[in-house]
């Protein structure tokens, strides 16, 4: 069902304040009580817009996807050809990644026991990068800054891409030792032998 504005703007605001006390206190702590103090609005305005927690925590990160995306969009644009757009693109999404890991470091000591379905989360980011991805490609190869043999091949170079770089946030996620994935050197040796590659 459609949302009027005005109801948008409250679910807006609630998945704000939600935002938030999840960074300050964790999902574990967090009640449905504390979201709706905090928003000041009642509990029965609250779950007119999400039936549980769980549902809160999808909207928050929806709304964190979406910032991540315009970030990295953001920062891959002021690249002065598609290889630095690539470069920049791919490095921000580690960068903002990880700059996000330390908001919600609560939330990471929680994840074997937030009931959360990861796989929603990273079919919404894969559309975004996908799309993005496969155009800094498309216009690269117009552009003849790289190889016209690769055009047919661009939507498997897109997926490779999104998914090897999915592959290092979740290592920069669940993992402890994070020495050769928290290394912009190792990262910058990665794009380089990626974009030599599609130059030739």
């Amino acid at each position: 069902m459609k949302l009027s504005m005005k109801e948008q703007s409250i679910k807006d605001n609630l998945i704000q304040v939600s935002q938030s006390l999840f960074q300050q206190y964790g999902f574990v702590k967090t009640t449905m009580e504390d979201i709706a103090k905090t928003a000041r609005k009642s509990k029965s305005t609250l779950y007119q817009f999400f039936k549980n927690k769980e549902e809160v925590l999808h909207g928050v990160i929806t709304k964190e996807i979406y910032e991540l995306h315009y970030v990295v969009v953001k920062e891959s644009s002021k690249g002065r050809n598609s290889a630095e757009k690539l470069r920049l693109y791919l490095k921000t999404i580690l960068t903002e990644t990880k700059k996000k890991l330390l908001i919600y470091s609560l939330i990471k000591g929680e994840l074997d026991v937030i009931p959360f379905n990861t796989a929603i989360v990273k079919k919404k980011l894969d559309t975004l990068d996908m799309e993005e991805v496969t155009g800094i490609l498309r216009n690269g190869i117009i552009l003849k800054e790289f190889s016209s043999s690769y055009y047919e091949y661009v939507s498997s170079i897109a997926y490779y891409l999104v998914n090897a770089t999915r592959g290092l946030m979740l290592q920069l996620v669940f993992s402890d030792d994070l020495s050769n994935v928290d290394n912009d050197n190792n990262f910058d040796v990665f794009i380089d032998i990626l974009l030599k590659g599609l130059e030739s």
